[in-house]
């Protein structure tokens, strides 16, 4: 399993959000009637030091037939609108909460969530929205060739106008693989040579000291 957290922030516009984030909100705006189109706004990069990883692990779950990653973002931010942040998310998966899907781009919204732990928030915002203004996820799924990426933004939301503004933002997801068999087996004869070869090593050395 393959899991991976970009370093870099993702910004409104630049490369990583044109490659993911926009595609999704692309796909859930088209799919959304008329006169409720939403627009997308850039708010700046002005959250510097507004978030901090504090939970990034790759796990495997039921009984080791899937896969995923947890993560928790602290929304470290002291400015007097902290409480207008809110966290919306674009994917880019093989799969959804009901079964695997050919890949492709969408928002992860409310008509995805069953949102049992906390309130759920109206899209396009992502559903679980915590008071400390934390992002959390842990998205998992069976092997062997399931995927997960995602853009997850602090934004601001205005649903009278229908626009939501960008900030700043994190990439990150998991990717799983499994070896063919013959892989397995080889890397397998590979493991039992070394073995031996150390073991043979090990009893040279023994038989030397012993002499």
């Amino acid at each position: 399993m393959n899991a991976f957290l970009d370093t870099t922030t993702v910004k409104y516009g630049n490369a990583a959000f044109n490659a993911l984030f926009k595609k999704g909100f692309d796909n859930w705006n088209t799919a959304q009637p008329a006169g409720g189109k939403w627009t997308l706004a850039d708010g700046g990069s002005t959250l510097a030091a507004g978030f901090g990883i504090s939970t990034f692990d790759a796990q495997f779950r039921s009984g080791n037939t899937k896969g995923g990653v947890e993560i928790n973002v602290d929304f470290l931010y002291a400015g007097s609108d902290r409480q207008d942040y809110w966290w919306a998310q674009g994917i880019y998966a093989n799969y959804l909460p009901t079964g695997r899907v050919a890949p492709y781009f969408y928002m992860d919204t409310t008509d995805l969530s069953v949102c049992q732990w906390t309130t759920c928030s109206s899209p396009p915002l992502y559903p679980y929205q915590y008071v400390d203004g934390s992002f959390y996820d842990f998205p998992y799924e069976g092997f062997p060739d399931s995927f997960f990426e995602a853009d997850a933004f602090l934004t601001k939301v205005d649903y009278n106008t229908r626009v939501l503004t960008l900030y700043e933002g994190i990439h990150y997801g998991f990717k799983l693989s499994v070896p063919e068999p013959n892989a397995l087996l080889l890397t397998l004869i590979g493991m039992t040579a070394m073995a031996y070869v150390s073991a043979m090593r090990s009893s040279a050395s023994r038989h030397r000291i012993d002499s």
